[in-house]
């Protein structure tokens, strides 16, 4: 169970979860956010 949980990062999720929320803002901010992006389907279709 200590290696699982190691495994998630801990110290670098909450960096990489921010970079995630700053640049869903920005998108946001220009009218470009398209939530297809975060879906699965988009990675076939794009």
């Amino acid at each position: 169970m200590k290696h699982w949980l190691h495994s998630f990062r801990l110290r670098t999720l909450p960096l990489a979860m921010s970079s995630i929320i700053t640049g869903s803002a920005l998108a946001v901010f220009h009218h470009a956010f398209r939530w297809s992006v975060i879906t699965s389907e988009s990675a076939i279709e794009a």
